[in-house]
């Protein structure tokens, strides 16, 4: 028996151990930062890795020059970064959001966020600074303190003045010089400075136009300092010793290595480069291959064969059949920001600055181009109303075919507008207050397409939807409905949904006009989409989607997911497909809510690749291995050519899946 039971011991053993250790590498993109400046670079108290913030985190390994993990969870760009000296916990916080700053505190072995803190400075562009207690179990900023532990913040004033001078003397290697009042420093450390290197770095800052905030960091072996400015994108290395400039560095961010002997410089473009702290001399930039380029819209075509996507100033049509067929229409000067296939998919629309363009797609050319004016609006001083006027042209959004490809309705400066591209006449529907914002009109389309109904939001009074009937050319009806409107959608011919800006998600019926029922959400719901079906109803918040039955309006499902624009329903409604801030497209089942894909475009002109990947590894596209690698206890491999998880038609896949 006892034979049994160490052979059932060890068998148990055997499995948590290959269950623990013989996990699958994950998959993971090497962009590094997006075009966004880097404000906060820190590295691990061993110098193996490399902690950057800006548009994400990154955490970078040092050997290699490439990214291990992404954090993401902030709304706004991250301004500090820091590790714990166990390197095992990560804080940061990013600029304040709806009036609001959060730090927050990650694992670094599993990326995942462990508890968010909410700070009182809401200073827009204030670094708090950032360190950990040596035993990790305090976080601390310039001004506040709280347990790690409980996410509880510290709030005895005794405890907070000691807890102020243990957070000077912790972090020996960072000055703080503020714009006015008291220099904060540690007094052993001024001490290492001589007067003249002080004097040097204050004429600087006190004969500038302001007194900028400054950042003074002092090398661990006390040899060399960098001094950075606010404001300025340039970073100045003394030597201490000699009171020499060394040189200055293009840069927004800046830190030592635990032994002093490397410099990293995080700049306005999303790049690390590495110098020696006493040379100057460049050692390496991270490894940075082409980075996604930004899309702004996306569509499918009616049959779900073809993608057209707006990126930058060109549209893409991609075939996802065989993902060969791909196409580029040059012809925009400014970002396409709108694209829609005619119903027999034989044309293409497409909107940019003023322009609003008509694409033959098999031949890949321009058949029409509609120039539009630009707009005067008044500038306003107070209750009185300037002369002046600023001109500005605006982007044409929301772009239509209607009445079967022969008209196309669009957005533009505040009007709704529908377009014969035969005869070229151009109809204005509707036009809001001089007072009310630029670009507030939205509008849908009935399924039968004989109405029409677009908002109006006002300055001086509530939003309003009219219903006009596209037949007769006619206002049928206007109804106010909330005090803003963010966005609506037709359901059927008989109903209309709302997204109202104080969180209130709201059904109409049409032919009375009156609201059938509404829901309170906890989050601002900035736009709405009914499935074919009119079953479901999809909306998205700042960081999440909501699904909802339309009938009841219960929410159905709940999942974190950013959306910069266009999220769209595949025509299967299978799919949810929207634009991420991080210039990827990404791909969700619509009944579970799960992720089931991501994909980047990266290069320009004839030269674009293209990958996707999926959260449980399977990959695709063309020169995968420049942008995709495996991480596996932050050790990095590359990919194999004979690679298992390499699914060809792997988007074609995805979209034919079966429920």
């Amino acid at each position: 028996m006892r034979r049994k039971h160490k052979s059932l011991l060890l068998l148990l053993t055997l499995l948590v151990y290959t269950g623990m250790f013989a996990q699958n590498p994950r998959l993971q993109t090497n962009f590094g930062h997006l075009k966004t400046p880097i404000r906060s670079v820190k590295f691990s108290p061993d110098g193996k890795m490399l902690v950057s913030g800006g548009d994400a985190i990154k955490l970078w390994d040092m050997e290699s020059g490439e990214v291990i993990k992404t954090f993401k969870g902030h709304i706004e760009s991250v301004v500090s970064v820091v590790l714990s000296s166990d390197g095992k916990t990560l804080a940061s916080n990013a600029l304040p959001y709806d009036g609001k700053r959060n730090v927050k505190l990650w694992d670094i072995a599993t990326g995942k966020e462990i508890q968010t803190f909410e700070s009182s400075n809401s200073l827009y562009n204030k670094d708090l600074g950032l360190i950990f207690s040596t035993d990790g179990k305090i976080l601390a900023s310039q001004s506040e303190f709280w347990d790690t532990e409980s996410g509880k913040e510290i709030n005895s004033l005794k405890n907070k003045d000691s807890l102020y001078s243990l957070y000077l003397e912790s972090c020996p290697y960072e000055i703080v010089i503020p714009r006015w009042g008291t220099i904060n420093y540690p007094k052993k450390v001024r001490k290492t400075i001589n007067n003249e290197l002080w004097n040097n770095i204050l004429s600087v800052k006190w004969n500038a136009d302001w007194a900028p905030e400054t950042w003074v960091n002092i090398s661990p072996d006390n040899k060399m300092l960098t001094v950075r400015y606010e404001n300025k994108d340039t970073i100045y290395l003394w030597d201490m010793k000699s009171n020499q400039k060394i040189r200055a560095f293009v840069g927004t961010s800046v830190s030592f290595s635990p032994d002093g002997k490397i410099l990293a410089v995080g700049n306005k473009n999303g790049n690390i480069q590495l110098f020696g702290a006493e040379s100057g001399k460049e050692i390496k930039t991270l490894k940075e291959p082409k980075k996604p380029e930004p899309i702004h819209a996306i569509n499918f075509s009616a049959d779900g064969n073809t993608m057209a996507l707006g990126v930058d100033t060109t549209i893409i049509l991609w075939n996802i059949k065989n993902n060969k067929d791909v196409k580029i229409l040059r012809g925009h000067s400014d970002e396409v920001n709108t694209v829609n296939f005619s119903p027999n998919g034989e044309f293409l629309a497409s909107g940019s600055l003023g322009i609003l363009k008509l694409w033959n797609i098999k031949k890949g050319t321009t058949i029409k181009t509609l120039s539009l004016f630009p707009r005067e609006i008044s500038i306003f001083l107070g209750d009185a109303i300037n002369d002046a006027t600023l001109t500005v042209i605006l982007p044409i959004e929301n772009v239509r075919f209607i009445s079967k490809g022969k008209n196309i309705v669009f957005n533009y400066n505040d009007t709704v507008r529908i377009w014969n591209r035969e005869s070229n006449e151009e109809l204005k529907l509707a036009a809001n207050s001089r007072y009310a914002d630029v670009g507030t009109i939205s509008f849908s389309l009935s399924a039968d397409e004989k109405s029409l109904a677009y908002t109006s939001n006002q300055f001086y009074d509530n939003a309003s939807i009219t219903l006009h009937d596209l037949t007769s050319n006619k206002e049928i009806k206007k109804v106010n409905v909330c005090e803003y409107l963010n966005d609506i959608d037709f359901g059927n011919n008989k109903i209309i949904a709302l997204a109202c800006r104080d969180k209130t998600l709201k059904l109409w019926d049409i032919v009375s006009g009156k609201e059938i029922r509404s829901v309170n959400h906890t989050e601002e719901i900035l736009s709405i989409q009914f499935s074919s079906d009119y079953k479901t109803l999809v909306s998205h918040s700042i960081d999440s989607i909501m699904i909802w039955d339309t009938e009841s309006l219960e929410l159905i499902k709940k999942v974190d997911g950013r959306v910069k624009s266009n999220m769209i329903l595949s025509p299967d409604d299978k799919t949810l497909v929207y634009i991420d801030y991080d210039n990827s497209i990404k791909l969700r089942d619509i009944q579970s809510g799960k992720l089931l894909a991501t994909i980047y475009f990266i290069g320009r002109d004839n030269n674009y690749d293209w990958i996707i990947y999926t959260p449980d590894g399977k990959y695709d596209g063309i020169n995968c291995n420049k942008y995709l690698h495996r991480i596996k206890h932050n050790k990095i491999y590359k990919l194999q050519e004979n690679d298992k998880k390499h699914v060809k038609n792997l988007l074609k896949k995805i979209m034919r899946r079966k429920q």
